[in-house]
């Protein structure tokens, strides 16, 4: 203040020598007077110390202050003792360093002030980053990088000079040289216990100092802990590392990196640790951490820190080592399993020179897993590694581990299964792996045995154990932060989930899996998970989302493989046969075909011979068709998938009625279907118009009823033209002998209370022909007393009414004043009766089927229905005359 105003204030005067607290009140009182009072800063308020009488005076004057006015005090320490009547009563607010700290937008702000809309948007964001809200810090780096500087997540190239002298100033020069020189042996340290920083700067005061500096907010913060961390300021770390090459020499300067990586990694502080050793090229060091933790980051999904710590060795070093070579394979397993396969070949024969078996067996069954799990692989490869590991038994006569084991059981068993059917030999392979499993007490390796257990008893038919192994699947949450063992356990769900071994969508669990996928980066199933959404999608008869997903697979396979793979092709065939290209569905099959024979993939072989035997069996090329089954069984017979027996021989069937072997066709359908019932299928992957076709022969004939009718509901199969009653309608309206109805092959659970006239609009409507009838007609006839708008509304809530009582709100049809039974969703006796009469070329067994419908008169128990008796009559005509038709044939 100047001027008059100053002159106002009262001085400090020897009369207040001995009431400097009303001196104080005095002096605060007169500062405030006046309409605008002026806001008061304190700054620098800590270098007063906490002993200051200063505290005791600022607390008594602070209590004038007028409401409205403003005084701030700016500090490294907490308010004094003294304050704390100012802040129970309301009087003082204190403001976190925390909430103090530069938010984005405002150092955004900050910029744009200073550098206008020129400023680099990588440069500031580094520059926010490492100034973590300081503004003075992120000034000067801005400063810095407009003059060229290169800001990098770690630091800046050349920091700036003024920075640094802040530092000198404001720090370093407040400690004594010891001090100093402890805090340079301490930028190595990312962050340190008072124990750690004791050991690592030989300074038992290490900790101590660093405590003084976190509670003056000298660029040092530490946790809550009760053995708190501490760490610097990037800034204040950078200036610190700078010193510290400056005044120690590089043998120091190495002695330092290696005790701080030691301690880092007794801190569980593992890639600071390794950047510290790989910075101080310590390739012993850096070989014996990659070891002794591989096996910890890979059960924890840190395969890429894994990756990156082995990529940074120099590549001779690499090289020499099979266990370096390994474990950078492991590292790419969930990520890039093609790059990983050459470096598990390459460790195989040293591991095997070294005669080190641990090392062999476990690089032979990741040889494995990368060609298991690999759908552009030639799997002929599987056949190479059967015969490697029986000459590893006759090497080593005993495994390592019940872990080695397990792996090694694990992988011969896939391998047997995919490429041979030795069902005994593979039988074997199983038991051995599970049982090591179990022995190895790690949760992770029977994961891994029960998804490909669950793969391979899907892909063979083996449904009771897919469900025995998934309700023993881990959940994909309760295993944590492990994204490749999370993703196949998605996969495994996903795929029991197509063939309904599995309650769930697996259009919903290709949703949840996808959104984890995509947030670890692990893309191994991904493409799975769509084409099970497509097969979920076309089986629904929803092909618009199956081109969605369609969509969403082939952007994953580009992700992941090199190619595409058979399955996408079979994916795209499947769509276009749904939808009626039959030509781009031969083509697209024929593609899948080519590929999966080329890969020598049998399993997907068989699947492209079965889609594509589809797609020109609805094109009606039966020959070639029944070619394809014929090279699909022969695929099908050379590896362990008895599943695609039941949906080939299903298939097997339709070709022979379309080709004129019905009686043939009829015995492999029955077949077909008693291996499905054996198997416990739930669901089949056919053309739907295909399948609606053989399930209604089947029921026709009688063949697994009970699994035909599942398989319709659960494909929400429409019927075929003049499909009979034995097909599990939404309604089923019987009529001779009396009005009987049944639901989904059920009588129709009636209730005593329902009204007559209820039922009596259903028997209009088939007195009536069964469809496209006016409303007026049905009304008439059930209302014939009642005015217009109250029997219209009695239609109406009766059609409502029905409607409730079948569950189905599509079977009865009301659409531009007319109504009906819907043909898709109802059968009609009097509708089938008709139309057996008047089909030409129906034998006389078809005729006798026919008449069986006629079990007594139209509406038998109605004949006080006087709208029933015109129908009645004409259908009691035509049965009469067309039995003495059929007498004299």
């Amino acid at each position: 203040m100047r001027g008059a105003d100053a002159r106002r204030l009262p001085l400090l005067t020897p009369e207040y020598q001995f009431g400097t607290a009303a001196f104080s009140r005095n002096f605060f009182r007169k500062l405030f007077e006046g309409a605008k009072p002026p806001i008061v800063v304190f700054d620098d308020y800590h270098e007063l110390g906490p002993s200051s009488p200063v505290h005791e005076l600022l607390a008594s004057g602070l209590q004038e202050i007028p409401r409205g006015a403003r005084l701030i005090v700016l500090s490294r320490f907490p308010p004094p003792k003294e304050f704390a009547r100012l802040r129970v009563n309301g009087l003082m607010e204190v403001i976190a360093p925390e909430n103090l700290v530069l938010r984005a937008e405002e150092a955004a702000a900050i910029a744009r002030a200073r550098d206008g809309a020129s400023f680099d948007a990588g440069q500031f964001e580094q520059a926010l980053n490492l100034a973590q809200g300081w503004i003075a810090g992120l000034i000067l780096m801005l400063e810095a990088a407009r003059g060229g500087v290169a800001i990098r997540a770690n630091g800046v190239d050349k920091p700036p000079e003024l920075l640094f002298d802040y530092f000198a100033g404001e720090v370093l020069g407040l400690l004594d040289e010891k001090e100093r020189r402890t805090l340079m042996r301490l930028a190595t340290m990312p962050s340190m216990t008072a124990e750690a920083a004791a050991a690592l700067a030989d300074d038992p005061d290490a900790g101590e100092l660093l405590e003084r500096l976190a509670r003056r907010g000298y660029f040092t913060t530490r946790d809550a802990q009760a053995h708190p961390n501490y760490r610097f300021h990037p800034l204040f770390q950078s200036f610190l590392a700078d010193n510290a090459r400056k005044a120690f020499d590089s043998v120091e300067r190495r002695r330092l990196n290696l005790a701080a990586a030691q301690a880092l990694e007794g801190s569980g502080q593992l890639e600071a640790a390794a950047a510290l050793l790989r910075d101080a090229s310590a390739w012993e060091e850096m070989t014996r951490l990659i070891l002794s933790r591989a096996d910890e980051l890979e059960a924890t999904g840190r395969q890429m820190v894994l990756a990156s710590w082995i990529d940074n060795m120099p590549a001779g070093r690499i090289e020499a080592s099979p266990w370096l070579l390994y474990w950078s394979g492991v590292a790419r397993q969930p990520f890039a399993p093609r790059e990983g396969r050459p470096l598990f070949r390459q460790s195989l024969p040293i591991f095997m020179e070294a005669g080190d078996a641990a090392g062999a067996f476990l690089a032979w069954s990741r040889l494995g897993m990368s060609i298991l799990h690999d759908e552009i692989a030639d799997q002929t490869q599987l056949d190479e590694l059967i015969s490697i590991l029986h000459d590893l038994k006759k090497r080593y006569r005993q495994y390592p581990s019940a872990e080695v084991e397990a792996y090694v059981a694990t992988v011969m068993f896939g391998a047997l299964a995919r490429r041979t059917a030795d069902r005994v030999e593979i039988a074997r392979w199983r038991q051995t792996a599970f049982d090591a499993a179990e022995r190895s007490g790690k949760p992770k390796l029977l994961a891994y045995f029960r998804f490909v257990d669950i793969a391979l008893a899907l892909i063979d038919g083996e449904h009771a154990r897919v469900r025995e192994q998934i309700a023993r699947l881990p959940t994909p949450e309760s295993l944590g932060e492990a994204p490749y063992e999370r993703a196949m356990v998605s996969f495994a769900t996903g795929f029991a989930q197509i063939w309904s071994q599995t309650p769930g969508s697996c259009v919903e669990t290709a949703t949840r899996a996808l959104a984890d996928n995509d947030r670890a980066g692990v893309y191994a199933y991904s493409h799975s998970h769509c084409s099970f959404a497509i097969s979920d999608c076309i089986i629904r008869g929803d092909v618009d989302s199956a081109r969605i997903w369609l969509q969403r697979c082939g952007e994953y396979m580009d992700r992941f493989y090199q190619r595409r793979p058979s399955t996408y092709f079979c994916c795209v065939a499947r769509i276009e046969l749904a939808s009626g290209h039959l030509g781009a569905a031969v083509a697209a099959a024929r593609r899948a075909v080519e590929i999966a024979a080329g890969d020598n993939y049998l399993y997907n072989e068989a699947l492209a011979r079965f889609v594509l035997a589809q797609a020109l069996t609805a094109a009606g090329e039966l020959r070639d068709a029944e070619r394809e089954l014929d090279a699909m069984k022969i695929a099908g017979d050379n590896a362990a998938i008895d599943s695609m027996r039941y949906r080939r021989e299903l298939l097997h069937a339709e070709i022979l009625q379309l080709t004129g072997h019905e009686a043939q066709g009829l015995e492999i359908l029955r077949a077909g279907l008693a291996f499905g019932e054996s198997k416990d299928e739930r669901i089949i992957h056919l053309h739907r118009p295909i399948a609606a076709r053989i399930f209604a022969r089947a029921l026709k004939h009688g063949f697994s009823p009970e699994l035909v009718r599942r398989l319709i509901s659960v494909m929400d199969l429409q019927p075929p033209e003049d499909c009979g009653p034995e097909w599990p309608w939404p309604l089923k309206i019987v009529t001779f002998g009396g009005l009987q109805l049944f639901k989904d092959g059920n009588p129709l659970p009636v209730s005593r209370k329902t009204p007559r006239r209820l039922f009596n609009v259903l028997k209009a409507i088939a007195a009536f022909g069964g469809k496209d009838i006016t409303q007026e007609k049905i009304i008439d006839a059930v209302w014939p007393d009642e005015d217009g708008d109250c029997a219209r509304q009695s239609f109406d809530v009766a059609v409502h009414r029905l409607r409730k009582l079948i569950g189905d709100n599509h079977t009865i049809v009301v659409k531009g004043g007319r109504v009906g039974f819907d043909p898709a969703r109802c059968w009609l006796d009097t509708w089938a009766f008709e139309a057996g009469l008047s089909a030409r070329g129906a034998t006389h067994a078809d005729v006798a089927g026919t008449l069986a419908l006629y079990a007594g008169d139209f509406l038998a128990d109605d004949e006080d229905l006087p709208w029933a008796a015109p129908r009645r009559k004409y259908l009691r005509e035509k049965f009469l005359k067309a039995t003495e038709t059929q007498a004299t044939r």
